[in-house]
């Protein structure tokens, strides 16, 4: 009986290059992933560079604009200021800008930049503002920092309507820390530094206009059914 041929024992030979493609793979796999994570910004760094974008938007549409905040004014000078320039955007929509500006930076912060502050002011809650034929400015009535100036107006369409528009005078200086170079100032002034000049020192700006709603049209009181006219003395 002849012997069976010899089994040829396991080459390490054969089985060290799939093992060496598995790991290269894997290597790669790591290296990548590696690579990915530290260039792959956090939701912080993403949230500064919105920010700085969104400031850097808002201080070009500021230092674009034909006015800017002035420290002799008075808060109705402001709001005159504004109306005009509202008024004026309902043929030339860059005069908005004007208006922009003289908002305090809290209220650029809410509505801007520019286009999303354009399309607030033509929607219907504000829309007469532009429209109006004639307006007035009323005195403003004065508490401390603050100020709230009343506008009433007549549209095109001989539509009566109220504004109040509500300022704050800005400090003269700024408690704090010196802004982020990645976040520039967007009131359109000098950048203010730790307890150092506030940008449009002593200023006023507006920080908010709501619509007055129209007073409640009261019917004439009716005699009482059981109320009789009196007759004079009987009999």
């Amino acid at each position: 009986m002849s012997n069976p041929p010899p089994t040829e024992p396991n080459s390490p030979s054969k089985s060290h290059p799939t093992w060496l493609l598995l790991a290269g793979i894997a290597l790669g796999v790591a290296i990548g992933v590696s690579w990915a994570i530290a260039w792959t910004p956090s939701i912080e760094q993403q949230t500064t560079q919105l920010q700085a974008s969104r400031n850097e938007a808002l201080l070009s549409d500021v230092t674009t604009a034909n006015v800017q905040p002035q420290p002799e004014w008075s808060p109705a000078d402001v709001v005159q200021q504004q109306m005009e320039s509202l008024t004026a955007s309902r043929t030339d929509p860059l005069a908005i800008r004007n208006c922009f500006a003289l908002a305090s930076p809290s209220n650029r912060m809410a509505t801007g930049p520019l286009e999303r502050f354009a399309a607030m002011a033509s929607g219907p809650g504000y829309r007469p503002l532009i429209d109006a034929r004639s307006y007035l400015v009323g005195d403003a009535v004065m508490r401390d920092h603050s100020a709230a100036v009343l506008v009433t107006l007549i549209t095109h369409d001989g539509e009566p309507f109220s504004y109040r528009f509500f300022l704050s005078q800005q400090p003269p200086v700024m408690k704090g820390s010196a802004p982020k170079e990645s976040s520039p100032d967007i009131s359109g002034g000098t950048p203010s530094t730790a307890d150092g000049p506030q940008p449009n020192a002593d200023c006023w700006m507006t920080d908010g206009v709501v619509r007055e709603l129209p007073p409640v049209q009261r019917s004439p009181a009716q005699p009482s059914p059981s109320a009789r006219p009196n007759s004079g003395s009987s009999a």
